[in-house]
């Protein structure tokens, strides 16, 4: 069955579940935010402040309420997405874009005409936002880190680990089963680990093997024939020997794990399940890292464990030539996803590869530490984009300065001050006085509530991200536009028949 939710009736349901969604999100804002704790069917309940968590776990048993909280709650998963970070940002901006916006369309406003002023009018604060950014400096980058960790230490300890990897963006953050936080940096070139059979690890953790030869195929071998020359080779040196295919046969593989008999593996198989451009670039720097232009050659170490095989590679010019063409194409590369795979390409050749293990007492309290070491480790990725000054500072002064010539002017100038308004409520702090100070100060100081001080620019440690602040708004203005210029609703309900079935049952 089909009803169509309209009128009134849909703006209630709208504003009802705007509210509930902001209500429990935007406590969690500022150092001072409170926690709150999630309880899912399928894991024990953990407690967090990270706000794009925290909003995915809102739902309804409501048909119609769950439908709208759906919508609002992809607002903060593409900011999420997007910049690592700022979700409990989106959803006190799309709040206050929404509930001031269906005002105006309750006075006769127009909703589409509505939706393009207010788009104008975002586009003109985004402006605003490019001229005030600048270039994040290694100190930055701690605080950005901290802030976002709500933890000195932590954001220390992520922006240091970020720097010694010479800012690449290919860190992992994973669970420790020790108490304290720690970090690895992982040497030389892994994949996941694709052995055609577990049983080259000989029922052991790793492997390492030194200096073996080293054969790519790209197709499926089927005939250890097509080995045999190669097999042959590294039996008469007495050398191991890596093969890498698409995949193998059984018949090739049980040939292979008879001839290993031997504590290390004479010869291991590999499958590459990867395709088209990936499975290009693994084979392409498989090669730079034995130093040669053809599929066959010696490489320095290979390591096997139940997760990685880890490559390490020859010095050689081949291998420094590639790692140059790699860093020229990143220069020229637009398209993410190619850029992406180009920078992890050349992280792994340079070992600019890491993993921050997160400690704890308990699981409950490692997994709330790890969401808040993912969103610092997010904020610093954002950071290449330039920084601002912290604390909604930003958006209030652009707050006061942005020309109100429609009523979308005055709705986004509304909005923009309630990030900085929030922080302040979830202190208990005066937002007249605070506002009033830092407005006689041409808004060039922020307010530190954690410190319970103000700052200026050179001083403080309180910053943010140009690029969560403009996705924030965008994404905010985007979702809050779509739902002003919702007119029905129309939602699937199932009708239950059990009384009915009941009655005739009992006939």
């Amino acid at each position: 069955m089909k009803s169509v939710i309209k009128g009134k009736e849909l703006y209630n349901y709208l504003e009802e579940n705007v509210k509930l969604i902001s209500d429990t999100v935007k406590t969690t804002i500022g150092p001072r935010g409170s926690n709150v704790i999630v309880s899912t069917m399928n894991m024990p309940p953990f407690i967090t402040n990270d706000g794009v968590t925290i909003a995915d776990a809102i739902s309804s048993s409501d048909g119609v309420s769950n439908t709208i909280l759906t919508l609002i709650k992809e607002a903060a998963l593409k900011t999420n997405e997007d910049a690592g970070d700022g979700t409990t940002t989106t959803i006190v901006l799309l709040e206050s874009i929404f509930l001031n916006g269906l005002k105006e369309i309750k006075n006769g406003y127009n909703p589409l005409k509505l939706k393009q002023k207010i788009d104008e009018s975002v586009k003109k604060v985004i402006d605003l936002l490019d001229k005030e950014s600048m270039i994040a400096n290694d100190k930055d980058l701690i605080n950005l880190a901290s802030i976002s960790a709500n933890d000195t230490e932590t954001g220390k300890l992520i922006a240091e680990f970020y720097l010694k990897l010479k800012k690449s963006k290919n860190i992992k953050i994973m669970e420790s089963d020790t108490l304290e936080d720690h970090t690895e940096k992982l040497l030389g070139y892994f994949i996941d680990s694709n052995l055609a059979s577990p049983y080259f690890l000989k029922n052991k953790e790793s492997i390492t093997i030194n200096n073996p030869n080293l054969l790519i195929f790209e197709k499926c071998i089927n005939d250890l024939e097509d080995l045999a020359i190669y097999i042959n080779d590294c039996l008469n040196k007495n050398t191991s020997l890596i093969i890498m295919a698409d995949s193998f046969s059984d018949q090739v593989i049980n040939e292979i794990l008879s001839i290993n008999d031997s504590d290390i593996p004479k010869i291991v198989l590999i499958n590459n399940y990867e395709a088209g451009i990936n499975k290009f670039a693994i084979n392409d720097d498989l090669q730079a890292l034995m130093g040669v232009n053809n599929n066959y050659g010696t490489i320095k170490k290979v390591i096997l464990d139940k997760n990685n095989i880890t490559f390490i590679g020859n010095n050689s010019n081949i291998l420094n030539r590639k790692i140059n063409e790699l860093k020229e194409e990143i220069k020229n590369e637009t398209k993410e996803y190619e850029l992406d795979l180009l920078k992890n390409r050349l992280s792994k050749l340079e070992n600019n590869y890491g993993i921050i293990y997160v400690g704890g007492n308990t699981t409950l309290e490692r997994r709330e530490r790890k969401m808040r070491f993912d969103d610092a480790l997010c904020a610093i990725y954002s950071a290449s984009d330039g920084i601002l000054m912290g604390g909604g500072i930003p958006y209030l002064k652009i707050s006061d300065e942005l020309n109100i010539t429609t009523s979308a002017d005055k709705i986004i100038k509304e909005a923009l001050s309630s990030p900085f308004k929030q922080i302040l409520e979830n202190n208990a702090i005066n937002y007249n006085e605070i506002y009033n100070h830092i407005k006689d100060n041409n808004f060039n100081i922020v307010y530190n509530v954690k410190n319970n001080t103000f700052e200026t620019r050179e001083e403080t440690s309180v910053i943010d991200s140009k690029k969560v602040l403009v996705e924030a708004l965008i994404n905010a203005s985007s979702i809050a536009g779509m739902l002003l210029t919702t007119t029905h609703l129309i939602i699937n309900e199932e009708k239950k028949f059990t009384n009915s079935f009941n009655e005739f049952s009992e006939l």
